[in-house]
């Protein structure tokens, strides 16, 4: 059950918000950042699988994360979300 709940996150997210939710991930831990500017509104998720977050990256060498990071950035103009 725990699975097959799980696996159907977005899907559910998705579909009980009627679509307002456009950006899942549910196998990544991260953090949001937002900033404006007169023409926009600008937000990035900083994302690392969910695999690594057990790890003490402070004991490990200068750029471990490099390679694990990920970046999802959005603009929002005039109140339409799209992929930056």
């Amino acid at each position: 059950m725990y699975e097959a709940l799980v696996s159907r996150l977005p899907d559910l997210f998705r579909a009980s918000t009627a679509g307002a939710i456009k950006f899942v991930d549910t196998s990544s831990h991260g953090f949001l950042t937002v900033g404006f500017d007169a023409a926009a509104a600008h937000a990035t998720f900083t994302l690392i699988p969910a695999s690594e977050v057990v790890t003490d990256y402070s004991k490990q060498p200068p750029g471990a994360l490099d390679n694990l990071l990920q970046s999802v950035s959005f603009d929002i103009v005039n109140g339409t979300l799209s992929p930056a």
